[in-house]
């Protein structure tokens, strides 16, 4: 991917920013249930897209981090297509 199809990408889906060779996006939710409806909602998405982000969370906040290791660490069209799915169970 180049730097302005990534540019791109976060303006349609702004939840997501560009950090070094990750793509990276932060929720807040009112308690730790909202934070476990969204677990559970990301796992079949991510099986679905056999892409595996870095999820981290706590008591109301998830981060997700993405970038394809295979390809060298770099975000790739995989990135895209689950960090666009996620923004969508978000919204």
């Amino acid at each position: 991917m180049n730097s302005k199809e990534i540019e791109y990408f976060i303006s349609e889906f702004p939840d997501w920013y560009q950090e070094g060779d990750e793509l990276v996006a932060g929720f807040e939710f009112k308690d730790f249930q909202g934070v476990t409806v969204l677990i559970c909602d990301l796992l079949p998405v991510i099986e679905e897209c056999n892409h595996h982000p870095t999820v981290t969370f706590g008591y109301n906040t998830v981060e997700i981090r993405t970038t394809s290791h295979d390809e060298g660490n770099k975000i790739t069209e995989k990135d895209l297509k689950l960090a666009a799915k996620i923004s969508r169970l978000v919204t």
